[in-house]
């Protein structure tokens, strides 16, 4: 086999083409295409990559295959781009949602046609007057209620596609619940109410225990307040309790009711932090209704009701930079 860098012709090319070399070899009839009409192939045919040539059966020599090669490059580092690759569909949707209480002159109309979409990894403030239907809404998005009409997806799930036992296993999974009055159980200590969804979901008890402390550590409490009942504990301690219940078994999505009203300022902001720690995870959103203008920084959206609509939606261009509590 004798390559032909030799011939002036490969200079012209190599200088008009640094990138590309066609390389030219000469071989035998018998090396390059060996029995041709016994195997089927024929001169000139598309071999393993490579292309087959002849100019006639008298010159052995005349079966030349080309083939290009490019040559290696420098090694550059690839330009990041900030190109957005995030097509998930939203964590929460509602279009035209409606809600009403009661029938005929003692209606009571909740929802008015309610629009909303949050993604995933957003925390989400509804604010709004007293009565205008932040709680009906949230109880909605929770499954807690049945809406009377328009659409609404939750975590890519419809609750009025679902059946009632598909709906409940539905919640204990992936929702955490705070309730404006906590609703703890009287009979049950604090890390016992804690510990409640991971029982539910079939944890073993010093296991759903073990990890209702370390959550309820993170709000403030000891063992002496986490051994004690809902009745010897203030109202900021119940609160603290129907947080920690609400994140211990990891949920994709919490629900709060005013979860600062009964606390400090100092205490309230610890229990955002840590709320929004948990909102911070790319498949979890958390949707907060407060009166507490206190608690705004901490937002990614705010979205303000008036008479059952969502009637302006706001973005906060910085929202609060923790790094833990």
């Amino acid at each position: 086999m004798r390559a032909h860098w030799d011939r002036p012709w490969t200079w012209s090319l190599r200088g008009r083409w640094p990138c590309i070399h066609i390389v030219r070899f000469s071989l035998p009839d018998d090396v390059v295409c060996p029995s041709a009409g016994r195997n089927g192939g024929a001169v000139g045919q598309y071999r393993g990559g490579i292309i087959q040539h002849s100019t006639g059966p008298q010159n052995a020599t005349s079966f030349i295959f080309e083939r290009k090669i490019a040559l290696r490059q420098p090694y550059s580092q690839p330009v990041e781009t900030s190109v957005e690759t995030n097509h998930a569909p939203p964590a929460i949707r509602c279009c035209g949602v409606t809600k009403t209480y009661g029938h005929g002159n003692a209606a009571v109309q909740a929802l008015r046609g309610v629009d909303l979409k949050v993604r995933m990894g957003e925390l989400l403030m509804l604010v709004g007057p007293s009565g205008c239907g932040k709680t009906t809404l949230i109880s909605v998005l929770a499954g807690l209620l049945n809406r009377d009409a328009g659409e609404c997806s939750v975590l890519g799930r419809d609750y009025q596609e679902m059946a009632i036992h598909q709906t409940t296993r539905f919640r204990g999974q992936n929702i955490g619940f705070v309730f404006q009055s906590f609703d703890l159980i009287p009979a049950l200590t604090a890390v016992e109410n804690a510990a409640t969804p991971l029982l539910i979901n079939g944890a073993k008890w010093r296991t759903a225990v073990q990890q209702a402390s370390a959550v309820l550590r993170q709000v403030g409490f000891d063992d002496r307040m986490m051994r004690s009942l809902p009745r010897e504990l203030s109202g900021g301690q119940q609160q603290r309790v129907a947080v920690a219940r609400a994140m211990v078994h990891n949920p994709r999505m919490i629900v709060c009711d005013e979860p600062t009203s009964a606390l400090d300022r100092d205490t309230g902001h610890a229990v955002m932090n840590l709320m929004r720690q948990f909102a911070l995870g790319k498949d979890r959103v958390l949707v907060v209704v407060t009166h507490d203008a206190r608690i705004f920084e901490f937002a990614d959206c705010i979205a303000r009701m008036e008479d059952g609509r969502i009637t302006q939606v706001e973005r906060p261009s910085n929202p609060s930079n923790i790094e833990g509590s």
